[in-house]
């Protein structure tokens, strides 16, 4: 389309430009907003980090594809959640895309509120293993990935960013426990954050700069349970 970066990151309004100047039908805001709440949160510019949220807020939509009708004590389910780059006129996310971060917190929770599964907490200052995120991963000259020291990147190991009106479908797999009480409430969180707090850890000391986890989208859907088919999965008569 004919949009440019202006049109987001200095969205005009009607007035003027200078006291002394003409009534405009646009005059470009000068905010510059980006993406980036912690650190404007931490330099106190509080109404700016709030437009950076207000930006992320705009970027992304997530659904769940079409899930089973019920769901079977005992045994395995997979879920398929949909993340769509539906604002940014850029790859989400860009800017740092190896130090930033965009995924999707996934969680299952039984009617009693016991928690089934999780993937996609925060852990020791970092996303947990095998978080369905979407970033740059850089590698060293083995191989190995750069979670912390980037300035040793000799390689681009991934790059699962999303295109601008693009979209990725990633999967969960989980088992539902035998003595799960149902409905089960699904819910899947979009987060970000512009950098780790194990990487602000080890830059400015433990502590000194509160990483700010920016919640994108959200999504949330009760399943049933097959109640006529629990007895069958547990071996009960």
């Amino acid at each position: 389309n004919n949009e440019t970066c202006q049109d987001c990151h200095m969205p005009g309004f009607a007035g003027k430009a200078a006291i002394m100047g003409p009534d405009r039908e646009r005059v470009a805001s000068h905010w510059f907003s980006g993406a980036n709440a912690t650190v404007l949160s931490y330099l106190g510019q509080h109404e700016a980090a709030q437009r950076a949220r207000e930006m992320l807020a705009s970027a992304a939509e997530m659904q769940f594809q079409p899930l089973p009708a019920d769901m079977l004590p005992g045994q395995y389910t997979t879920v398929a959640v949909k993340v769509a780059n539906v604002g940014a006129g850029h790859k989400l996310p860009t800017g740092f895309p190896e130090g930033r971060e965009i995924w999707i917190d996934f969680q299952v929770r039984d009617a009693t509120g016991r928690e089934l599964y999780r993937l996609g907490a925060v852990k020791d200052g970092k996303t947990e293993e095998d978080t369905r995120n979407f970033k740059v991963h850089l590698g060293d000259k083995d191989g190995n990935e750069l979670d912390i020291e980037v300035w040793n990147a000799t390689q681009i190991l991934s790059d699962n960013r999303i295109l601008p009106k693009g979209y990725i479908v990633r999967e969960f797999s989980f088992q539902v426990p035998a003595d799960a009480v149902g409905p089960l409430t699904l819910t899947a969180h979009l987060n970000y954050w512009p950098f780790s707090q194990k990487l602000a850890d080890y830059l400015l000391g433990k502590d000194k700069m509160q990483v700010e986890v920016t919640r994108m989208a959200s999504v949330t859907q009760r399943v049933p349970l097959l109640k006529a088919l629990a007895s069958a999965a547990t071996g009960t008569p």
